[in-house]
C-alpha cells in the first residue's frame, strides 16, 4: 500500500455557558481525501482528538494495534503499526452502527510521523480556540497535557 495523506478538522466551537457546560465544535478526519465520519462532523473535540492522541501514543510505544472513537455515532478509528522504511500507520476509519458488520468508510497507510503532526496541529487549533474563554481551564489543560505529549 502505498502512504496516503492525513488530516484533522477542528472548527465551529460552541464553548460552555457555565461550570457544568462542555465543548462542542465540528471535528473531522480527512484520510487519503475522505472525510470521516463527514466534513463538518459535530462532536467533543477535547474527547476526540484525546481518544486519536492516546491510540497515536500506544503505536508509537510499540502496540501493534489501537483504536480510538467518535462519541457521536458509531464510529471508529482502527490504527495498526506496519514496519517499512519508516514507520508507518494502517488506518481503518470505520462505522459500526452494525455491530456484526462494521464497514470501512475509508483507509489508508501514513506515516508516523505525518500523524503525529496532523494531531499536533489540530491540538494547537483546539488550544487556540478556547484558551483564556470562561470555563475552559480543565481542557486547556488536557489541550496542554496532549501537546506535551506529543512533543516528548
Amino acid at each position: 500500500m502505498t502512504t496516503g495523506s492525513i488530516t484533522w478538522h477542528v472548527t465551529k466551537f460552541g464553548l460552555p455557558e457555565n461550570a457544568d457546560g462542555i465543548i462542542t465544535a465540528r471535528v473531522w478526519l480527512t484520510l487519503n481525501g475522505v472525510d470521516y465520519p463527514r466534513a463538518l462532523w459535530w462532536d467533543l473535540p477535547i474527547s476526540v482528538v484525546s481518544a486519536a492522541v492516546t491510540a497515536y501514543t500506544e503505536i508509537a510505544n510499540g502496540e501493534n494495534e489501537a483504536f480510538s472513537f467518535f462519541f457521536e455515532g458509531s464510529y471508529y478509528l482502527y490504527y495498526r503499526r506496519t514496519e517499512a522504511d519508516e514507520p508507518t500507520v494502517y488506518i481503518e476509519a470505520n462505522c459500526d452502527s452494525d455491530e456484526n458488520n462494521p464497514v470501512s468508510i475509508a483507509v489508508g497507510e501514513v506515516p508516523m510521523e505525518q500523524l503525529r503532526t496532523a494531531l499536533v496541529q489540530v491540538a494547537h487549533e483546539t488550544l487556540a480556540a478556547i484558551c483564556d474563554k470562561p470555563f475552559t481551564e480543565k481542557e486547556v489543560a488536557i489541550m496542554n497535557e496532549i501537546l506535551e505529549a506529543l512533543n516528548a
